[in-house]
């Protein structure tokens, strides 16, 4: 979550405070659940302080770093933020390429293409809704198509780094967004419907994401979930992009039906493609995985790749079930 109190001044910690801090941390840095409660004021002003949230993973948003709180001098307080912890052991994605994304999603055949697969399956699957809760949902790139598609339902958007939601409230001011981690999620019975659209690969709790997901939809409520599959697809793109695994289908199913929902379909994407993916993937690497490749190509590819993502929804809308595909799509409904 972010501070409550969004002011466009610039604030320091106190010197005693900060002292203390540090003197804290050092004992402290090795206790996930260490915390400190301290105050930031006005420079060169004692008479107006505010509390400093308490937590012991702060990030500058401006630098996209961690920063122990003692070192956060003269930062904007808008620009601190707590941030969640969803595994102790990894980051669930790189921070630093949500500016990438905004620029590029867009335009890019495979976000182009996914975004017509999820509208296509609300339209098919879901019915009217009110209340529609994308978690993870970076940019919004999929809720702004969402919004303009059900332009009266009520969006609301989740994300793990405040750094996707820069962009997100651009794109979306009249959605409601959320800095959430989704293994602590505790709403109950709130939303008709709820997306996760490539998310639950990077969340190594993956059960406990979804039982929360869950848990979080009214009876008779509708999940959707687009993954990644096939395990012998991995790559250092996935690497990159910080995934713990690539999905079968009946693992899928087995964890979605595990955490109380009907699974109601299910069929594979970007299907056509997978002999490019595969060679693409199994070829030597060539140093360190650049991720703007995957990004600048040729406007004539990427155009024609769209189109045969274009022929590959027209099966599914046919009614043909893909078996293989670089991206598994799931429905289920809560009882």
């Amino acid at each position: 979550m972010v501070l409550s109190k969004r002011i466009q001044k610039k604030y320091t910690l106190g010197s005693v405070v900060s002292d203390e801090i540090e003197s804290y941390w050092h004992r402290n840095e090795h206790n996930p659940r260490a915390s400190f409660g301290g105050s930031l004021r006005y420079p060169g002003d004692d008479s107006d302080t505010l509390p400093l949230v308490k937590s012991r993973y702060f990030r500058c948003l401006s630098c996209a770093k961690q920063n122990w709180v003692a070192k956060l001098h003269h930062v904007q307080l808008s620009l601190i933020q707590v941030t969640p912890r969803m595994t102790s052991t990894r980051q669930p994605f790189p921070s630093e390429s949500f500016d990438l994304l905004a620029a590029e999603e867009a335009k890019h055949w495979w976000f182009r293409a996914r975004n017509r697969v999820i509208l296509w399956a609300m339209r098919k699957y879901v019915g009217p809704f009110n209340r529609f809760l994308e978690v993870g949902c970076g940019t919004a790139f999929v809720l702004d198509g969402v919004n303009k598609a059900y332009p009266h339902s009520n969006l609301y958007g989740s994300e793990y780094f405040e750094e996707g939601l820069v962009h997100a409230r651009k794109r979306i001011p009249n959605a409601t967004f959320l800095q959430i981690d989704a293994t602590v999620m505790k709403d109950v019975s709130q939303y008709d419907v709820i997306g996760a659209f490539d998310v639950i690969e990077h969340i190594e709790q993956d059960q406990l994401a979804l039982n929360n997901l869950a848990r979080a939809l009214e009876s008779g409520g509708t999940l959707l979930i687009t993954v990644p599959q096939h395990q012998w697809l991995w790559s250092e793109v996935d690497e990159f992009a910080c995934h713990v695994r690539r999905y079968s289908r009946p693992e899928l199913i087995q964890k979605v039906e595990s955490a109380g929902l009907s699974v109601k379909y299910t069929s594979s994407f970007v299907s056509l493609l997978v002999p490019l993916m595969w060679l693409s993937r199994a070829r030597p690497s060539k140093g360190d995985y650049d991720p703007m490749t995957e990004f600048h190509i040729p406007k004539f590819i990427n155009k024609s790749l769209e189109l045969v993502m274009r022929f590959e929804l027209t099966l599914m809308k046919l009614g043909l079930r893909l078996p293989l595909g670089g991206s598994l799509l799931l429905v289920a409904k809560k009882p």
